[in-house]
Parts: C-alpha cells; sequence; structure tokens
C-alpha cells in the first residue's frame, strides 16, 4: 500500500500542477483535457485504497494496490508530458493552430445565432424522437443503441446534438456578454435555456450523459474566464449536483434497459454503480491493461488505431472494417461474450497498442493537439467563441487526449464548425434583427 499512495501523491501533484500552469497561460482546452483525466486518475483510487469498493472484475487483479500504482506512474508520465507538450506547442508553433482550425468569430449577428442555433436543436431534437417512436419507446431506443448496436452508422445524429449544445452555449454567454440590462441577459437564458435541454435530451435519448456533463463544464470554465470568476463554493455545489443528476440519470438508463434485458443492475453496491455511472471503473481496466499486456493479450501495435482512421469510411462502402474502441476487445479478454466495453482511458489506448512507448507519444501528441486547439483559439478572456471552443472541443471531443476515436471525431466536428464559422461571419439582412435586439424590441 505504501507504493500506491506514493503514486497517487506524485499523480495527484502532477494533476495539481499542471492544471495551475494551465490555467496561468489561460489554456482552456488543455485545461478541460487533463481536468477530464484527472478525474477518471484520482477519485477511483480512493474509492479501492480504502475498502470502499472492489475493482471489476476483482478475480482477475494479483494485487489491486500494486496494480493501481502502476496505472498511476503512467498517469504521472502522462500528465507531465501532456502539459510540457502543450505549453511548448502554443509558445513556440502558435500559427499551425490558427492556420488549421476554423476561423474566431468576434462580433456575430446575434439574431443569426440565435437561428442558426434554434435549428440545430430543432433538427437533433426531432431525428431523434423520430428514432424513439419509431423504436416504440425511450428503452427500446436505448436496447438498439447501447446493447444490439443497431444505431452503429448513425452517430452522425448525435453529434448534431454536440454541435446544438456548442452553439447555444457560445449564443448564450455572447448576449450575456454584450447585454446592457438585466432584461437582456433573462430574454437570452429564456431563449437559449430550452434548446440546450433539447439538445441534453436528445444525447441523453443516445446512450450518452457525458455530453451533458462535458458541455456544463465547459460553460462553468467559460464563463469563469469571461463573464466572472466562480467562487469555489460555487463550485463544489455544482460539481456535487452535477455527480448526483448524472448518477440519477445512469440508474435511469439501466432501468430501462433491465427491464428489456433482464440484467440485475440495481443488485450491484452504491460506490460500484456510482463508478460505472461516471466512468470511474475505466481506472480499473487501465491498471488491468499494464498489469496484463503480453501475458492475456498482445499488445495491438496500432490496429486500434487504424482502426480509427478506417471509421471515417462508411461501413456500406467498407463493411469489414472493425469497431476502433479498445473497450469492446479488451472485456473479452476477461468476460467473453458479454456486449458492453470496458474503456481503458485514452491512456490504456495508447498501452494496448505500443506499451509505455505509446504513452510517451500519446502524451506528447495530445497535448501539441491542445495546444493547437488552444493556439487557434486563445483570447479565452476577450472573445466568446474562443471562451466557448476551447474548452468545448478539448473535453467534449477529444475527453482527454487523442485516442482511437479521435480523427472521426475531429472531423465530425471540425468541419461542421468551420461552416458555422462562415456562416456566422457572413453579413446579411439579420443585422437589423440583432439592431432591434440590441434596442430591446426583441
Amino acid at each position: 500500500m505504501p507504493i500506491a499512495l506514493t503514486a497517487y501523491a506524485l499523480t495527484l501533484i502532477a494533476a495539481l500542477a499542471g492544471l495551475a500552469l494551465l490555467y496561468r497561460a489561460g489554456m482552456l482546452s488543455a485545461l478541460a483535457m487533463l481536468l477530464y483525466l484527472s478525474a477518471l486518475l484520482l477519485i477511483r483510487p480512493m474509492m479501492l485504497f480504502t475498502g470502499l469498493d472492489v475493482p471489476q472484475p476483482a478475480n482477475a487483479f494479483d494485487d489491486v494496490a500494486l496494480d493501481a500504482a502502476a496505472a498511476l506512474l503512467a498517469a504521472v508520465l502522462w500528465i507531465g508530458l501532456f502539459t510540457l507538450c502543450a505549453l511548448a506547442m502554443r509558445a513556440y508553433l502558435p500559427r499551425i493552430g490558427t492556420a488549421l482550425l476554423p476561423r474566431p468569430v468576434s462580433a456575430p449577428d446575434l439574431a443569426r445565432v440565435r437561428l442558426l442555433a434554434a435549428g440545430l436543436a430543432l433538427l437533433s431534437g426531432v431525428i431523434t424522437a423520430g428514432f424513439v417512436i419509431q423504436s416504440g419507446s425511450l428503452g427500446a431506443f436505448l436496447y438498439r443503441v447501447k446493447v444490439a448496436r443497431e444505431m452503429s452508422g448513425l452517430f452522425l445524429f448525435l453529434h448534431l446534438a454536440v454541435l446544438s449544445l456548442m452553439l447555444s452555449l457560445y449564443g448564450l454567454l455572447e448576449e450575456i456578454r454584450r447585454a446592457e440590462s438585466t432584461a437582456h441577459r433573462r430574454s437570452a437564458l429564456i431563449y437559449y435555456g430550452p434548446l440546450m435541454l433539447i439538445a441534453m435530451g436528445a444525447s441523453f435519448a443516445w446512450g450518452n450523459r457525458g455530453n451533458i456533463a462535458y458541455i456544463l463544464i465547459a460553460g462553468a470554465l467559460s464563463w469563469h474566464v469571461l463573464i466572472a470568476p466562480l467562487r469555489p463554493m460555487r463550485v463544489l455545489i455544482g460539481a456535487a449536483v452535477l455527480f448526483v443528476a448524472l448518477f440519477a440519470m445512469g440508474n435511469l438508463r439501466e432501468a430501462r434497459l433491465e427491464a428489456l434485458t433482464g440484467t440485475p443492475y440495481s443488485e450491484r453496491s452504491l460506490t460500484r454503480s456510482l463508478s460505472s455511472s461516471l466512468h470511474l471503473a475505466e481506472f480499473d481496466a487501465l491498471s488491468l491493461a499494464i498489469k496484463d499486456a503480453g501475458s492475456r493479450y498482445e499488445l495491438r501495435n496500432g490496429a486500434d488505431f487504424r482502426n480509427g482512421v478506417l471509421g471515417m469510411v462508411p461501413r456500406q462502402i467498407l463493411p469489414e472494417r472493425e469497431i476502433f474502441n479498445v473497450g469492446g476487445w479488451f472485456r473479452q479478454v476477461y468476460e467473453p461474450g458479454k456486449v458492453n466495453g470496458w474503456p481503458v482511458t485514452v491512456i490504456g489506448d495508447w498501452f494496448v497498442n505500443f506499451g509505455w512507448i505509446g504513452v510517451v507519444l500519446g502524451a506528447a501528441l495530445s497535448g501539441a493537439v491542445a495546444g493547437l486547439f488552444d493556439s487557434a483559439y486563445g483570447q479565452v478572456r476577450s472573445r466568446t467563441w474562443d471562451a466557448v471552443l476551447a474548452p468545448a472541443l478539448g473535453i467534449l471531443i477529444l475527453k482527454g487526449g487523442v485516442g482511437t476515436g479521435a480523427p472521426q471525431q475531429i472531423v465530425l466536428t471540425l468541419i461542421p464548425l468551420a461552416i458555422l464559422s462562415l456562416a456566422l461571419r457572413l453579413r446579411g439582412k439579420t443585422g437589423r434583427a440583432s439592431a432591434r435586439w440590441r434596442s430591446g424590441e426583441v
């Protein structure tokens, strides 16, 4: 146990130091990515060390403390290299991100933002509602998505909800920042609040609670640097409410699936259910991945990343392509025949493919990509587009780093964002509506 606690302390120190450096540099994308990964790496070990829960599956571990210590040491290596590479990319190669990513929007037409946000939210909501009705119920649709995997080629519609959340958050904060009265702020909240709820509902229907948490975390970071600093007590209360909400949504989803599959989700302990609902058990899978490399499974030598690139090709064109999610095949090593996978964190994605050298390469690449995002969207304290997109890209798209699904996520997000950026920068007749908004007529 002393070795595990020492490794935990080193991980905590590295995470806090990295977060402090990135915050001082105003790098919200890298900050959001590291914040997400730190939650996965620091909460679950304390449950295991204090005896609140046992790892999943318990019979696959030889020594829980030593296995966890190896995962934590990989985390220290990743966090250090990620932070250094992100800072270096931002400092020495700032123009690359500006050249590659969609151009920022400085002073958008507010009426046009409202129109596009409403269109995206309603489109994602109507399409998702259509699938739910076609399936017969929300539970049946969740089954098709999460268990039967019948909707694997249609997750583009989930990305519509993600884009809608990003654009609605952008419109909300831009109007609040430019509002001249409390009435204008209230108007913005009344307009964009329901749009965000529609997009969140669509995301939940697709079995994705994470997007709801990610956009709220990104919004909190954006608000903190752009509108007004958040007090620590409010942050703690907000985090507690978010945890409870995600836990409740996880139980609701599992109850729907239990009615269809007969899987006894309700028999799990509170800590086990909490870990599964919040994806904290990914730490367990990372520990197994490091422990059993070369014994229970052979390194993949980049096969999962190759599958991630091929994943951009429609299955109608390349029907034999394999899935790129590591968790799918990884669980089969320990529990053959199970449908749901065990994600191994982005660190595990690189480890199961290339070993320890993969951790080094993955951390460096992830840090460089985060630095690209922060180079392109670095004016987070003065430009709403940057304040929203920087953390949203980091946490909504990459979720802690460049994993096997990153190519598909980046393409499906950046191309629509480029179109939205162009649409918002065009000048047209909606400027009159924006003038009426400023005068209080709208």
